[in-house]
């Protein structure tokens, strides 16, 4: 070693500030690296790294670490975009959310942490994998806990200035939520919209985490010899808006 780390997440481009920020994963082998679980910062048109956060120190983790976690870290990688948001006195942040559970928010000018706030249970397909997304003044993220006994996830919401959860709204399937998440519409009718493992997506009001309604991918679904059709999840990729219609998908299962 060292032998890198992974880059999973899309990338951000900000062409006002000539900016590009990713997120990173762990470090595949020993020795550790000090860009590995972090938000970073590039020079758009140089490449030129500008700043960069590391979350979490030593996680050094490849999936020989399933049979063999001794020498292995929590496995934290961040899975998400980096997206902006108005932190305090509607100054712009840039922000994260991490397989530990916890959602970092950075100063876009030299990577300084301003907030970071416990959002769900963290480790291997635990936190934060790709949901996250913002309204710009609130924070959405999704909770797989994919890998826990109990495998409940949920969707929370975040003030975008103080990191404060504002809601917190479980998948009433017990499902996980570990994929990317949607908002849409303004002020008071804003929507999230959240797929779960379970084969269902859930439509949230943006005030206060209610859900809607729902639709089940699976209920169509024949029954054959007694035994029905799971469906597919609706956890690994997100739901589209486009002319006042929602387009979602239904297939990979993660349960």
């Amino acid at each position: 070693g060292p032998s890198g780390i992974g880059v999973w997440s899309t990338v951000a481009i900000h062409p006002e500030q000539k900016r590009l920020y990713l997120s990173t994963g762990d470090d595949y082998t020993p020795p550790e690296s000090t860009l590995s679980d972090a938000i970073i910062a590039l020079d758009l048109d140089t490449g030129k790294m500008l700043w960069s956060y590391q979350a979490t120190h030593g996680d050094v983790w490849n999936a020989n670490c399933i049979q063999n976690p001794k020498d292995c870290g929590p496995d934290h990688d961040f899975g998400t975009i980096p997206i902006s948001f108005k932190g305090p006195g509607g100054k712009m942040l840039i922000g994260a959310g991490q397989k530990s559970g916890w959602f970092y928010a950075v100063d876009p000018k030299d990577g300084k942490p301003v907030w970071k706030t416990e959002v769900g249970t963290g480790g291997f397909l635990g936190g934060t994998e790709f949901g996250a997304a913002t309204d710009g003044e609130r924070v959405y993220a999704g909770i797989s806990n994919a890998a826990n006994k109990e495998k409940q996830g949920w969707v929370s919401a975040m003030d975008g200035a103080t990191g404060k959860v504002l809601w917190k709204t479980l998948a009433p399937d017990g499902g996980s939520n570990f994929g990317p998440i949607t908002v849409t519409g303004t002020g008071d009718n804003r929507l999230v919209f959240a797929g779960s493992s379970r084969n269902s997506v859930y439509a949230y009001d943006a005030r206060d985490g209610k859900i809607l309604w729902q639709f089940d991918s699976a209920q169509d679904f024949p029954t054959v010899n007694g035994i029905k059709a799971n469906g597919g999840s609706m956890s690994n990729g997100g739901a589209t808006v486009v002319g006042g219609m929602l387009y979602v998908h239904s297939g990979y299962s993660h349960h």
